[in-house]
């Protein structure tokens, strides 16, 4: 019954579902009902929710004319930059001006529209998505970026 009571226990609240080099968020649901066969057996089922999208677990990588995103669907990438001066990135189509006079590095992150120092960041409404495959890179001024979560599937 202990043993029970700490699976249960495991079992709640939410996380990350880990499969084949790949990741996605998971809750479980309240509402484990498991039935007895036996001393020494329990059928259950755990009701739960999970973001429609992997993501592979990767470290930053520098990138500077192109990056490829892998998956089948837009990707939502964590940036870093760092520099010196005012500098520019443009992702696809997505221009950011940086003042690295604030702060470096500067972390953007694309899927919560977010900035660790927004006064450091000018960026319009839009932030960077990477499409499937090739995605062009360019910057000037003095800047060094790198990316990770740049690779994501659904299904």
């Amino acid at each position: 019954k202990d043993r029970l009571n700490e699976v249960l226990a495991w079992l709640h609240g939410s996380g990350t579902l880990e499969l084949n080099g790949k990741y996605r968020k998971a809750a479980i649901l309240d509402g484990i009902e498991f039935t007895k066969h036996g001393m020494q057996r329990l059928d259950f089922s755990i009701p739960f929710l999970m973001d429609p999208f992997w993501y592979k677990e990767d470290e930053y990588q520098t990138v500077t004319t192109s990056v490829t995103n892998d998956g089948n669907i837009d990707a939502v990438p964590l940036i870093k930059a760092s520099g010196s001066g005012n500098a520019s990135l443009t992702v696809n189509e997505i221009v950011i001006g940086l003042d690295f006079s604030i702060a470096s590095p500067i972390v953007i992150d694309c899927l919560e529209k977010t900035e660790d120092f927004p006064k450091a960041v000018n960026i319009g409404f839009s932030y960077p998505t990477l499409k499937p495959g090739a995605n062009s890179i360019t910057t000037s001024g003095t800047i060094t970026v790198q990316m990770k979560r740049k690779d994501r599937w659904i299904g």
